[in-house]
């Protein structure tokens, strides 16, 4: 697969040819000047479910390096079942931080956890894990058919502190008014 992009219609902004840019989070790095990508790519859907790539340019989105997977296993397969709406920061010290929702450990692939990867040499690897403490249900904890649990995670790092935030329903009341809070898992001195 080449690295090369093309201009979509609708904003002017470049999408890789590589896979899906769907739900698209961008981050600069202050250290090494690139700029870094975490995407829904739903290229392995059939394999995988929907999974959360990453790629990088170096010369401010001409080009871009191939997809890389994040949600994946120990053994470093991409993970089970689907994994959506992700985040990117960059740290001024150029560590990377990404966060995204995954449903991994539900067979029925509906059950919310929350994960994140995290990158201290520029994405060329990364480490990542689970750092919600309780699976939820959208089809309780937001209107009364999950189809709507909003798209809101972030993420927010330095060197000090790291800062991901996601919607979690695990306190629903249920239907018919289930709603959502919002979570977080300050990190410090990491």
């Amino acid at each position: 697969m080449s690295g090369r992009t093309t201009p979509t219609r609708r904003t002017g902004c470049r999408r890789r040819r590589h896979g899906s840019a769907i739900s698209d989070s961008l981050a600069y790095n202050p250290v090494s000047g690139s700029l870094d990508s975490v995407y829904l790519n739903d290229v392995k859907r059939l394999t995988s479910g929907t999974d959360i790539s990453f790629s990088q340019s170096k010369d401010f989105g001409a080009t871009w390096s191939h997809a890389q997977t994040l949600s994946t296993t120990a053994a470093g397969a991409p993970a089970p079942q689907d994994q959506f709406f992700p985040w990117i920061a960059a740290d001024e010290a150029g560590g990377l931080h990404a966060i995204w929702f995954d449903n991994r450990d539900d067979p029925n692939d509906r059950l919310i956890e929350t994960f994140q990867a995290d990158s201290s040499d520029d994405g060329a690897s990364w480490q990542s894990g689970k750092i919600s403490t309780a699976a939820y249900d959208p089809n309780q904890s937001f209107f009364s058919c999950g189809c709507f649990i909003g798209d809101y995670n972030g993420i927010a790092a330095s060197t000090a502190a790291i800062y991901p935030v996601w919607t979690d329903g695990r306190n629903t009341s249920g239907k018919p008014n289930g709603d959502t809070d919002i979570f977080t898992n300050v990190e410090l001195g990491r």
